[in-house]
């Protein structure tokens, strides 16, 4: 019981600073490469293929790092 209640919020905490790392690079990326909420309403298909090339490398990046720790 003692291991599981400092487990638990430590995987909480990962999990969260690991979801946060992931959105700051996913709009770091989006903003760099110019992909618009106008250009997801002009061509919708389009950006859900541009957003999924940004996710890719975002999450290879969060692992990585998550390895490292």
């Amino acid at each position: 019981m003692l291991f599981a209640d400092k487990l638990v919020p430590y995987l909480r905490d990962l999990q969260t600073q690991t979801e946060d790392r992931y959105q700051r690079l996913v709009e770091q990326m989006r903003q760099a490469e110019g992909v618009t909420e106008e250009w997801k309403a002009r061509d919708p298909m389009a950006w859900v293929g541009r957003m999924n090339g940004i996710a890719a490398p975002a999450r290879t990046i969060v692992m990585e790092e998550w390895g490292k720790r």
